[in-house]
């Protein structure tokens, strides 16, 4: 909850908000009266510092937009808490940092009621915000929040915060709103597969009804984000949770974000018992190209395991002596494992062991999930068996090429686009004059030239930063990526028969590949185990399956229908 108004130019409290208010004129609300009391005395104390400034609607609605521009989003201390629905007041005394698309509607919908704005809340279904082609390849996201402001103009406004939006709405159908540009924001189009309307009374009955444990993992099931930055093996990974009520599982996916090469992902799966314990737990390692809220796009899976599993792999590994720096393998070194078959590496015994986890982890993969993953395991085994009398195949100064290489992109499309931002400059200062056709061609020029420079910050943003971070995983990396360019155009029938005229054993890149996601699934072992928070969720889906049993043990009675709602009531 605020507790103070700051002049945005001076930066000085104007109001302590914490002065006690005369409340009696407060209105009663669906929502929890303490929070509508406080909202009220917010905007109650705005109106009076700054009456002519807060005269008009519009400016009214801006204020509220500025209020919650800078709102974050944290799950974290839900978590912790066990109350995944808080309401303004409940965070300030429970100490919950942060919100989600949901728990932030009480509020701004509160602020923008208290103006006079006529709030509208919305839910956005399977949606994508559209501003370019490109973007219309982006993931969609499952479903989200906002509200619909009447800021006193012919079109009414969409706050967004979460999605920093505060647009005006153009044009509304079916499947897409037109939002027009707004303070520098570009226009879009959100498109989407369905809108639902709440009226507050019906979003108060939803935040009472996930209060109770057995309904609250409903906000799992949506899938809640944990850490948007966990910093693993110097990768700046993602972690997300979710429950699936049909298998009574509750999941984690870590989330390895790069450059240059293929993401990883790793799921780790607890099966739960009616009872609310973890049963048994299994790992899934996929490699994707992006992901979304749910899903990944193109995944490919690698391997199903557990961390038993991972943890033999890197123990028998391990005790293998790489050939180039004749020191024992180290996977957290990202060292090549092209020799660990070699006769004399291992113990016979030991690389039996290795030789039948390996074998069992691809089988397991079935023969569809083999041939995704098969020309992978080719090109890698070549990699990891080419010149192992070698630490990297490349040198440094071939590693960071790349680095230059986008830098001299970056270089050159930025002096070849000046002429159209001076263009700009002039005219937007009104030194020059320039036709419609003009203008237009200089915008679509910037607005090309912005993508790809974002494109191009990326990539050399994670390069640099791995190359600060971790040196031996950024030269493996870029050793990688280098050796991959000579097998460019080669079908999978001709890596196949290099692979055959050198008698390689493909184990070894299956194993390669497989070894890439052991550090960052056992580094992140407790987070995907979700040490910290588990224990609200076993109550939870302890209450769940309770509720599940009553109602159905009334079902089964004579004349159940008039009695499944009072059972599933006492359940809550």
């Amino acid at each position: 909850m605020i507790d103070e108004l700051v002049d945005a130019v001076t930066g000085k409290v104007v109001v302590d908000l914490r002065d006690p208010v005369d409340l009696e004129d407060k209105p009663k609300h669906a929502f929890p009266q303490k929070d509508v009391d406080q909202c009220y005395e917010v905007i109650e104390r705005a109106l009076q510092t700054w009456p002519k400034d807060l005269k008009k609607f519009y400016t009214r609605a801006n204020h509220v937009r500025r209020v919650f521009s800078d709102t974050f989003y944290s799950f974290r201390d839900n978590l912790r808490t066990g109350n995944y629905a808080s309401y303004p007041h409940e965070r300030t005394d429970q100490q919950i940092v942060g919100n989600n698309c949901t728990t932030i509607i009480p509020e701004v919908y509160l602020f923008a009621e208290a103006y006079g704005l006529k709030p509208q809340i919305v839910q956005f279904i399977d949606f994508n915000d559209v501003k370019t082609k490109k973007d219309k390849e982006e993931v969609t996201s499952p479903a989200h929040f906002a509200i619909v402001l009447d800021a006193g103009r012919k079109h009414k406004y969409l706050l967004d915060p979460f999605w920093h939006i505060f647009a005006p709405i153009r044009r509304q159908t079916d499947s897409y709103w037109q939002l027009g540009r707004h303070q520098g924001r570009t226009a879009r189009k959100r498109e989407f597969e369905r809108v639902v309307y709440y009226s507050a009374e019906e979003f108060a009955a939803m935040m009472g009804r996930l209060k109770y444990p057995a309904e609250s993992l409903d906000m799992l099931v949506a899938g809640q984000k944990v850490f948007d930055l966990r910093v693993i093996q110097k990768f700046n990974c993602k972690l997300m949770v979710y429950y699936d009520d049909p298998t009574n599982t509750v999941s984690t996916r870590l989330y390895v974000p790069s450059e240059s090469i293929s993401d990883k992902a790793v799921y780790c799966r607890m099966k739960m018992s009616d009872e609310g314990e973890v049963e048994s737990t299994s790992i899934d390692l996929f490699i994707a190209k992006n992901y979304g809220w749910t899903f990944l796009v193109e995944p490919k899976k690698v391997a199903t395991t557990d961390f038993s599993g991972l943890m033999k792999v890197k123990r028998l590994v391990q005790k293998s002596i790489n050939s180039a720096t004749k020191k024992r393998v180290r996977l957290q070194r990202c060292d090549r494992i092209g020799n660990v078959f070699d006769s004399g590496v291992l113990k016979d015994a030991e690389r039996m062991q290795l030789t039948a986890l390996v074998d069992g982890f691809y089988s397991s993969l079935g023969r569809a999930g083999q041939e995704t993953v098969h020309k992978m395991v080719l090109a890698r085994t070549l990699y990891e068996r080419e010149q192992t009398d070698k630490d990297f195949l490349y040198t440094e100064t071939e590693h960071n090429e790349r680095i230059l290489q986008l830098r001299a992109e970056e270089v050159e499309l930025r002096e070849r686009t000046r002429p159209y931002d001076d263009a700009m400059w002039l005219k937007g200062w009104k030194l020059q004059k320039s036709g419609r056709a003009e203008v237009r061609k200089a915008r679509r020029v910037q607005r090309k030239r912005d993508e790809r420079q974002a494109d191009l910050a990326a990539e050399v943003n994670f390069l640099n930063n791995l190359h600060q971070a971790n040196k031996r995983a950024y030269r493996r990396m870029m050793d990688k990526v280098l050796f991959a360019k000579t097998l460019e155009g080669l079908s999978v029938e001709q890596l196949e028969a290099r692979v055959r005229e050198n008698r390689f054993d493909t184990r070894v890149g299956y194993l390669a590949m497989l070894s890439d996601f052991i550090p960052f699934a056992v580094d992140a072992r407790d987070d995907l185990e979700l040490k910290m928070y588990i224990r609200p969720i076993k109550e939870k889906v302890a209450a769940r399956k309770s509720k599940a049993r009553k109602v159905s043990d009334v079902v089964a009675l004579p004349g159940a229908s008039a009695q499944v709602d009072a059972a599933a009531a006492d359940a809550q």
